[in-house]
């Protein structure tokens, strides 16, 4: 009834009513993650880009992508991690995909020969969440034929903790604002991590300004599209990649 209020409501408050309605929710006891917004056909009337791109936003142009090891930052933690045999990834891959395990294990061996088991199970989980949902938004935005869409795909690795990480979820960040200098416990030491800056951040900048993220810092960047898949590749030296992890999309999408 008064939304200026809320400005008075004192901090632990807040976090108590995330906190209950996460468990009415179903979520981890703990843990307010599942507290989002819902679809409830009036402030939000359809999913965002499900089943597809939103006619509202139809004329903004959208960047996406996703970093290529997303899911280390998280699994990191965990017991299994730098300790995984081959048998204990192929029952784990069964588990969070299924049918398409098997199919998929061999297209992630193919891309990435050097993956311990450790890293091919953070292959099934950073393209099964961040790669696929980002291509299928991606798809979506670009059959509007309205405005552009662009796909990029950071490779470069951080050398943090003995390269533990490689290309981890947020490492885009530093990169993207241009602070590496007070980032460096992420991005490491020396002058790559601001030579991957210049690059991200000057495109960043450039697509905020224009809606085209294009700059002389980076190779030209086509629009995505569902035929040629155009992707920036972010590295030291970067390129575009026409359908990058082509195979993995296919079983996928599937």
């Amino acid at each position: 009834e008064n939304i200026a209020a809320i400005h008075d409501v004192p901090s632990d408050k807040i976090l108590a009513a995330a906190f209950a309605a996460a468990a009415k929710a179903g979520g981890a006891p703990g843990n307010p993650s599942r507290l989002a917004p819902v679809v409830d056909g009036g402030a939000l009337p359809s999913d965002p880009f499900t089943p597809a791109a939103p006619a509202i936003s139809a004329n903004v142009p959208v960047m996406i992508g996703w970093n290529k090891d997303e899911w280390s930052l998280f699994a990191a933690s965990e017991p299994w991690f730098g300790k995984l045999t081959e048998a204990e990834l192929a029952e784990r891959a069964k588990q969070v995909a299924g049918d398409k395990a098997e199919a998929l294990l061999a297209a992630f061996k193919k891309l990435h020969p050097d993956y311990s088991p450790t890293y091919l199970m953070n292959d099934f989980t950073t393209n099964m969440r961040m790669f696929i949902g980002s291509v299928t938004l991606a798809e979506r935005k670009a059959a509007q034929n309205a405005a552009p869409v662009y796909l990029y795909n950071l490779v470069w690795e951080t050398p943090v903790g003995g390269g533990i990480f490689k290309s981890p979820h947020t490492l885009e960040m530093p990169f993207v604002f241009n602070n590496v200098d007070k980032s460096r416990p992420l991005v490491g030491p020396g002058d790559a991590p601001e030579k991957m800056a210049a690059q991200m951040s000057d495109a960043w900048i450039a697509f905020a300004r224009t809606g085209d993220p294009n700059t002389a810092s980076i190779p030209k960047w086509p629009p995505y599209d569902a035929k040629r898949r155009a992707t920036m590749t972010f590295d030291i030296e970067s390129k575009v990649v026409d359908d990058p992890l082509s195979e993995v999309r296919k079983i996928l999408q599937g």
